[in-house]
């Protein structure tokens, strides 16, 4: 197809196998947004004190408002 270097296409096939970060935004107008961002914040501390999730936990995007 030509899209890339026959020398760069394995590792450009090894990149698309590896899973993706997830995101998910709570709508700032939905009537169980305090209560949806507490239980985020509940599973974040659980996440926290387990050893295997070292550096895996959700955290909030600094330039996204509240």
């Amino acid at each position: 197809m030509g899209l890339l270097p026959e020398a760069e296409w394995q590792t450009f096939y090894d990149k698309l196998k590896e899973p993706l970060d997830i995101s998910f935004r709570v709508n700032s107008i939905d009537k169980y947004r305090e209560r949806t961002l507490e239980k985020i914040q509940r599973l974040i501390e659980q996440i926290h004190k387990d050893p295997q999730m070292v550096g895996k936990a959700p955290e909030k995007v600094k330039w996204y408002p509240n």
